[in-house]
């Protein structure tokens, strides 16, 4: 019992390191991390007063084969920065103490300082990429996969035992619309779609949310709704006022988040987007 508190209360610390400072991501665009944001989400309230453009699975930015730099793109040819041991080293460290079982990517991954796949159950829960074998879509930033401890614990008061989702990674991905940087290109944000239980039962984000209506605030759970939707809309309210995402897009958002729960945690940022 001592183990996990102890492993429980070092990645709390690691997570705040990883939001406050040392494993801020550095490739963000630093006039989007400082552009002030009129929404503000407070305690399951959104106002909305700003409508950023979508971010669409079907106009994800244009493949490139061997993952090199085009034009306007965050795909950068030189080879990622070394880790900092001073800031990435406790993260790994954490990841270890709380035997969440993981390996570091060495494959190119531009866009992604610290790249890792998770090999195992997150405290209980697996995500895992909705198409088998999809490694690249299955890259997850450091400071990703520690948010994803911290909502795994959320995920399994709700006996969700698996996740999937369409991808965490996609390098170069643009949001739709604006073509500024999705958190995709930084393995930052995951689309999670389908959420399994222990009973077996398969909570479908597109066929089990329910009250879909446009612009609606999207929390707090709605006691109407059959178990199932309060069961998706609770796991994703209870990260948003534990404030493990700041960017979260659902199907009360446009029809491209029909079918998933975008969720992004942008590093050096102190407002909530959700919608």
């Amino acid at each position: 019992m001592l183990i996990v508190t102890r492993a429980s209360a070092g990645l709390s610390a690691c997570l705040s390191v990883v939001l406050l400072s040392g494993c801020a991501f550095p490739l963000f665009n630093m006039e989007e991390r400082s552009r002030p944001r009129a929404l503000a989400y407070r305690h399951s309230s959104v106002a909305s007063s700003v409508e950023p453009p979508s971010e669409s699975r079907s106009e994800q930015a244009r493949p490139t084969r061997a993952l090199g730099p085009r034009k306007s793109s965050v795909l950068d040819p030189s080879p990622p920065e070394p880790d900092d041991d001073s800031s990435s080293g406790a993260c790994y460290a954490s990841l270890r103490e709380a035997n969440i079982a993981f390996e570091r990517v060495a494959d190119p991954t531009p866009g992604v300082r610290w790249p890792i796949r998770l090999k195992g159950p997150v405290r209980g829960v697996i995500f895992a990429p909705l198409e088998r074998g999809d490694r690249m879509h299955a890259i997850a930033a450091l400071e990703r996969a520690l948010s994803l401890v911290s909502w795994s614990r959320d995920l399994r008061r709700a006996h969700v035992r698996k996740l999937e989702y369409y991808s965490m990674y996609r390098p170069g991905a643009r949001i739709a619309g604006s073509g500024s940087i999705s958190g995709h290109a930084h393995a930052m944000a995951i689309d999670a779609a389908k959420f399994e239980l222990d009973s077996g039962v398969v909570l479908d984000v597109l066929n089990d949310w329910e009250g879909r209506r446009r612009g609606e605030d999207p929390c707090p759970v709605r006691r109407q709704e059959s178990r199932g939707s309060r069961t998706l809309r609770s796991v994703l309210c209870q990260a948003v006022d534990r404030k493990l995402f700041n960017v979260v897009l659902t199907p009360h958002y446009n029809k491209a988040h029909a079918n998933h729960l975008h969720l992004e945690r942008k590093p050096g940022v102190d407002w909530l987007y959700v919608k």
